[in-house]
């Protein structure tokens, strides 16, 4: 079983690393083509040059301002209520949709490059 083991590590490294070697890379040349010129000299020039830029972030909020924003945060789940409804769900039901419901999710997430 180690000899097997060996043989193959030895044909699958060379065809891995072949792989790596067939991946395509721009080149610097590309950098001066007249198109990519072109969409340099089109983007937006609204934003601050790297020399302008703060060397920390200035817009911080204060803690009080946190604590209130959390504050007004809990409020709003203070006064919470659930709707009433004409046919509400029975725990079965619910149950039911919420494993539906579950089962999309993890549907969706197999698409998910991430």
């Amino acid at each position: 079983m180690k000899n097997v083991m060996t043989l193959a590590a030895s044909i699958l490294a060379p065809v891995a690393l072949s792989a790596c070697s067939s991946s395509f890379l721009p080149s610097a040349e590309q950098l001066k083509l007249k198109e990519f010129r072109e969409n340099i000299a089109a983007l937006d020039d609204d934003y601050m040059s790297g020399k302008d830029l703060p060397s920390a972030p200035t817009e911080i909020r204060s803690a009080a301002e946190w604590d209130a924003a959390a504050r007004d945060m809990e409020a709003l789940g203070a006064n919470f209520e659930v709707p009433e409804t004409d046919d509400p769900m029975t725990d079965a039901e619910f149950q039911r949709e919420f494993d539906r419901l579950q089962a999309a999710v993890l549907e969706y997430r197999k698409d998910d490059p991430q």
